[in-house]
């Protein structure tokens, strides 16, 4: 991303959203907006440049084919809103969420390759949703997941495995577990 001021500061969202020839986001660095919305960049292959963000309100990264892994994420350690992840078809794992430790809502759908959570090993989440991850064969690498409000798995044909999940003895909202 050419052209943009150095150190640009950006009080409000920042939106990436359909540029078919962008495959990373260099430029971005020290950027700090409330919420980031990285959508439809069918040549996007990195994250870098978002590097330098801690904590955000809002998160959406999808329908970009060619990402495999949210490398570039490595400083974001909060989430206090609604983070998606979906349609990632060429994503492999959250490699780059690995400092996450704290977010209020996390959903992960429909990315038919991810495999892979444990960059979520001690991150506190109050509601999860992983839904039609088809290769997920398995939550057992991750450690010290903890979930204080909902938890749904659902459509992930290959889920067998909760590994150390850690609910608490009540959960506030619901728990969705279907097939």
């Amino acid at each position: 991303l050419q052209g943009l001021p150095p150190h640009l500061v950006v009080s409000g969202d920042l939106d990436v959203v359909g540029h078919p020839a962008l495959s990373n986001l260099s430029g971005l660095e020290g950027v700090s907006p409330t919420s980031v919305r990285v959508y439809g960049n069918t040549g996007l292959r990195s994250l870098h440049g978002l590097q330098d963000m801690e904590e955000l309100l809002g998160l959406e990264i999808a329908y970009n084919p060619k990402l495999a892994d949210l490398e570039g994420l490595e400083s974001l350690r909060t989430i206090n809103g609604v983070a998606t992840v979906h349609h990632g078809d060429g994503l492999t794992s959250l490699g780059g969420l690995d400092q996450l430790e704290q977010a209020n809502l996390l959903s992960l759908q429909d990315n038919r390759e991810l495999a892979d959570l444990t960059a979520l090993n001690d991150c506190s989440i109050e509601s999860l949703t992983v839904e039609g991850n088809d290769a997920l064969e398995s939550l057992g690498p991750v450690r010290d997941l903890w979930i204080s409000q909902s938890l749904a798995l659902q459509d992930n044909e290959s889920l067998q495995d909760l590994g150390d999940l850690r609910l608490p003895e009540t959960l506030t909202g619901s728990l969705h577990l279907t097939g």
